[in-house]
């Protein structure tokens, strides 16, 4: 199937969803955690039980910074279920392509392969950022992970850039953002419609679930019977974490976006904020 193809059927595949995911704002809910974390958040809930939503600032930009690695996983992903790509391809790397902040390529650089399956993983489960950069080469760059967003129906999330590069987060650069609306839109496409195959949809849950780098935010404020399956992102000035909450007894999830841009405080009261949101967005919902 040719490029074109492949976007035309995923657009169909979004078209009969788009309209239960209209967000409007409500108004503000999580101030008090705002100015906790001393910066900007937003915030967007939604409970697939019923489709009611909680938004603070949802319409707004903030820097995607690693919560790219979830789309960009997606989109490879996507490719796999189509056959243009395989799991157990190996994807060659050299020792000087390898990043700040990716541990699962050791200690000491060096040249080698890794399968696509292994860098999805890396990529979700680590955050890994070589990984990300090697997955980017699949899908076209970051060009391509933004024509995949859009065939998806999202009009808003952009990338712009590989890692590092990505992860400035000067105010008003639209480059490199998404808004909490627009991940929480995609977290519930993920979630509820057939964009990936039962088993692909099934592996990119279990690296969710298994992510170690959110341990502080919404999984921190979330009841120990629940599961979490989340990606993080972090910059020089904030912290992001969006995440699918699996309630017990098999019921309907809950898809959480968050966002903190332009924080003044510690990365400890950041992180304390988001798990707060996180610890009352349940009680909103499952009251």
């Amino acid at each position: 199937m040719d490029r074109s193809a492949f976007l035309l059927s995923l657009a169909a595949a979004g078209a009969t969803t788009q309209h239960a995911l209209a967000f409007g704002d409500a108004p503000q809910p999580f101030t008090a955690e705002e100015q906790r974390g001393r910066g900007r958040l937003g915030v967007t809930a939604v409970d697939l039980r019923d489709g009611r939503r909680i938004a603070q600032r949802g319409h707004e930009r903030f820097p995607l910074a690693s919560t790219f690695k979830l789309p960009l996983v997606m989109d490879v992903l996507t490719r796999v279920d189509r056959g243009t790509v395989r799991l157990d391809a190996k994807v060659a790397f050299r020792a000087s392509e390898i990043l700040a902040y990716s541990p699962s390529f050791g200690p000491t650089p060096h040249a080698g392969t890794k399968t696509v399956a292994e860098l999805c993983e890396a990529a979700i489960e680590h955050s890994d950022n070589t990984a990300a950069n090697l997955l980017l080469r699949i899908t076209g760059g970051p060009p391509g992970v933004t024509a995949y967003l859009r065939a998806l129906g999202d009009s808003v999330t952009r990338l712009d850039h590989t890692e590092p590069a990505l992860n400035r987060d000067a105010p008003g650069d639209v480059r490199d953002t998404t808004t909490p609306d627009a991940m929480a839109n995609l977290l519930t496409r993920l979630v509820r419609d057939p964009i990936l195959s039962p088993a692909s949809k099934a592996r990119l849950f279990e690296w969710l679930r298994r992510a170690d780098t959110g341990q502080t935010r919404i999984r921190a404020g979330v009841p120990r019977d629940w599961t979490v399956g989340d990606k993080t992102g972090t910059t020089a000035t904030g912290g992001n974490d969006v995440a699918i909450l699996w309630p017990p007894h098999n019921r309907a999830p809950i898809v959480l976006a968050i966002y903190f841009a332009e924080v003044h405080g510690t990365d400890e009261a950041r992180d304390a904020a988001i798990a707060a949101v996180a610890r009352r967005v349940i009680p909103m919902f499952r009251r």
